[in-house]
């Protein structure tokens, strides 16, 4: 399977602001074969946006508190909708945002099935923002504990992975991965931050 954080900013990408929830929602939702909500005051998806919407106000800081997931999966594999649901309750999990107010579609109109996240970074109580700091390493991580929790075949992802005794997942450094970042450096077409170093040195591995 694969997981990605759509970065393109508009009406469906994160990095939005908090005017994007209205149409993300609208089309997640309407789309949806399945709906599922989490931390938010109605259990109608038709308030969801505006309820989201005066949550980020809590943090007048944050310009931008429109996160988007999309989980995906081969085409030879078909999730029921409570897989797909269990999937995105564990990738809300692994990315910390389990307080976060969120709003979950199953799709079934491709050839892969799939699920949206539509998430509020900005908690609904506090006001404090979450950070997405290498969530693309967060995501790939909770993807292939997904894999081995529901026995799907492992996408080819930015990093290799080991499984210990115990069931858990670490994520190892792709060569590949990194000499292909590291030309792309090179010609300087993707420079590193100084954000970045300091998060290759504390968690061991190239990020992207």
């Amino acid at each position: 399977m694969i997981g990605e954080a759509i970065k393109k900013e508009g009406k469906k990408g994160s990095g939005a602001s908090a005017d994007a929830f209205k149409p993300g929602v609208a089309y997640v939702c309407g789309k949806a074969a399945r709906i599922a909500l989490r931390n938010l005051a109605s259990s109608d998806w038709r308030h969801a946006a505006e309820d989201m919407r005066l949550s980020s106000e809590l943090n007048s800081r944050v310009q931008r508190p429109y996160y988007h997931v999309v989980l995906s999966w081969h085409e030879l594999e078909q999730p029921t909708d409570d897989q797909m649901i269990e999937a995105a309750d564990h990738m809300i999990r692994s990315l910390g945002l389990d307080d976060h107010q969120i709003v979950i579609g199953t799709h079934h109109d491709t050839k892969r099935r799939h699920i949206h996240l539509v998430c509020n970074t900005v908690h609904p109580i506090t006001g404090k923002v979450w950070s997405k700091s290498n969530d693309h390493l967060r995501i790939e991580k909770a993807c292939r504990e997904i894999e081995l929790a529901q026995g799907w075949s492992h996408d080819r992802g930015r990093c290799d992975f080991e499984v210990s005794a115990d069931g858990t997942v670490a994520l190892k450094p792709n060569p590949e991965a990194w000499e292909k970042k590291k030309a792309d450096r090179n010609t300087g077409t993707r420079p590193k931050t100084s954000g970045s170093r300091k998060r290759e040195k504390s968690i061991g591995i190239e990020t992207f």
